[in-house]
């Protein structure tokens, strides 16, 4: 049998005082993630809030909401989430791309189509035909990503180094840690990213000669497809011709 734990904590910033008639969250359907029943959708009022399912940790930002389709398998529906996962686990963009990842992302949903994705320290595969595996976001990096375009491709940005200060802004509140432990944290993820802004030159080439190379290729097909198309228009007009003596 699968080890499953539970654990809800809520923290409180700064400044902000509980009070018992204002709920710290909710889910729905109600009391679904106590008892384990999917999807479950849970969400912030005031407070961040910290969930450990067996050895996965989520914590929500505030007024943020987060549904589980599985145990594993997570999507953020509003404002941002902080996973640090130990086993394998899925977090889905959006219905045409999903992450395969362990260890520490961070996801902001910056719009209805829009999602920013910070690669802290995982390993992340990509789960989609519409990107290139070479494409997954390695330690260091951000990118965007957004909804099917019409040349069958995720719409998305070319991956770079992640913003440090808008990454503390967003991440800071939502942490309950001292401010030496917190800072000792921060120490951590910049010496790990230290390399990610050589590295950004090389992948931005990369990236662009394989968007590129992807692009002719469907232009070359697309043109090979009509080229037959009008060989075979023009091989049924000969045969008309030639049945009716034209």
């Amino acid at each position: 049998m699968r080890k499953f734990s539970l654990i809800l904590i809520c923290f409180l910033l700064p400044g902000l005082q509980a009070q018992s008639n204002s709920p710290a969250y909710v889910d729905f359907p109600e009391a679904c993630f106590a008892q384990k029943k999917y999807p479950c959708t849970m969400k912030t009022i005031s407070v961040p809030l910290q969930m450990e399912v067996s050895e996965n940790q989520y914590l929500l930002g505030q007024d943020s909401s987060l549904q589980f389709q599985s145990q594993d398998v997570v999507q953020l529906l509003k404002g941002t989430v902080y996973l640090n996962c130990k086993k394998n686990s899925v977090l889905r963009l959006n219905p045409n791309i999903s992450v395969k990842f362990s260890g520490e992302v961070f996801l902001e949903k910056t719009s209805d189509a829009m999602m920013k994705l910070k690669n802290l320290n995982a390993q992340i595969e990509f789960e989609s035909r519409h990107v290139f595996a070479s494409e997954a976001l390695p330690t260091g990096f951000e990118n965007w990503y957004g909804p099917l375009a019409d040349n069958g491709q995720i719409l998305r940005g070319v991956m770079r180094p992640i913003d440090k200060e808008s990454f503390i802004s967003a991440w800071m509140p939502m942490v309950s840690l001292p401010v030496t432990e917190a800072r000792r944290k921060m120490k951590q993820y910049l010496d790990l990213w230290s390399g990610a802004v050589e590295q950004s030159a090389q992948l931005y080439q990369e990236v662009a000669q394989r968007r590129l190379a992807s692009d002719k290729e469907k232009i070359d097909r697309e043109e090979q497809k009509q080229r037959k198309k009008d060989e075979e228009k023009d091989q049924l007009r000969r045969l008309y011709r030639e049945k009716n003596g034209l």
